[in-house]
């Protein structure tokens, strides 16, 4: 599945607008994607014309994001906009940014000593719901979606291979 990330200056806004969509059911979406692949999330992202303010590097992060195992997970099964802002936090409290400017090509950095472990990142994936606490995203009453997901990726998984 594609993910579909749109962001532009317009001269009709006075602030930004922005919108993660999460759609019920991957969709082709004509000639929008380079590939011929359905979409299953659109991000977009449209503000007035400034040169403070820089959407180009705000769509970058949720690409990087959406392509991070954990943080798809999240998009999948949230229910809540505070569920989608807690799973961007999460995936940014663990990128590595490499600050801009000069640098010395021929410097490697050294990886890390020990890689943090995926497994509690994924804890992420059972976070209470907004409604006090009473469900989580991996609640019973919730099974289908958690199915309905398997059988998606399943069907990726099929196609990519």
């Amino acid at each position: 599945e594609a993910s579909n990330i749109l962001v532009g200056e317009v001269d009709f806004l006075e602030e930004p607008f922005s919108a993660f969509i999460r759609l019920q059911n991957s969709t082709q979406l004509g000639d929008l994607t380079e590939v011929s692949l359905p979409t299953r999330f659109l991000f977009i992202l449209l503000g007035p014309e400034s040169a403070v303010q820089s959407y180009h590097e705000i769509g970058r992060s949720i690409a990087g994001s959406l392509a991070d195992e954990v943080f798809h997970q999240v998009a999948y099964k949230a229910k809540t906009r505070e569920q989608i802002v807690a799973g961007l936090d999460e995936f940014l409290d663990q990128v590595t940014v490499l600050p801009p400017g000069e640098w010395d090509r021929n410097i490697r950095i050294e990886p890390p000593v020990s890689i943090p472990s995926q497994e509690s990142r994924k804890q992420l994936l059972h976070l209470p719901s907004q409604d006090n606490g009473k469900k989580s995203l991996h609640h019973d009453s919730e099974t289908s979606l958690e199915e309905k997901i398997d059988e998606e990726e399943e069907k990726y998984n099929i196609r990519k291979e």
